[in-house]
């Protein structure tokens, strides 16, 4: 619900720092509202949390020492050749930037999964469309916490990036 809009409000005073009773009683109850259903949301927002990790080390397994998992990753993220040993798969992948949430949705949506060239560019994606992956979960394998990058606060003087996939 949104509030402030005159529209909404019509009996409106002119003063828009002065409330009419109307609204100020509905603001009070959309927060009163907001306050007993926010229990609800945080255990929704945990629950996925969990549910994204646990899909993530279902689709891509969580052992970092997996050959065929870095071998996996390597497909998706279009990097070819695929490297043929574990250290170079690691190194390839280590220097791509992906949208983890992205990462998971490609198997049930067939969308190419977007690699971006650093991780400041990856940080402006994620913020602007919202798709967090949760950065700490117990739920979290070896191969899952390599891939996590600081999307709060890139850094921004790293100039490694990946090619121009």
């Amino acid at each position: 619900m949104q509030f402030g809009r005159r529209k909404d409000y019509p009996k409106a005073k002119e003063n828009r720092h002065e409330l009419s009773k109307e609204e100020l009683d509905e603001l009070k109850d959309a927060q009163r509202k907001f306050r007993e259903n926010w229990p609800e949301y945080d255990r929704a927002r945990r629950e996925l949390k969990i549910a994204l990790t646990k899909q993530f080390n279902t689709i891509y397994a969580s052992d970092v020492n997996s050959l065929h998992s870095w071998g996996q990753l390597c497909q998706i993220l279009e990097i070819v050749p695929v490297p043929e040993t574990l250290q170079s798969r690691r190194e390839a992948v280590k220097d791509t930037h992906v949208n983890l949430v992205d990462l998971v949705d490609t198997r049930s949506t067939s969308q190419r999964v977007r690699v971006f060239r650093t991780e400041l560019h990856l940080s402006i994606y994620t913020k602007a469309t919202d798709r967090f992956f949760p950065k700490r979960s117990a739920y979290a394998g070896g191969l899952l916490l390599f891939l996590l990058r600081n999307i709060m606060y890139p850094d921004r003087s790293k100039t490694r990036h990946c090619s121009g996939r």
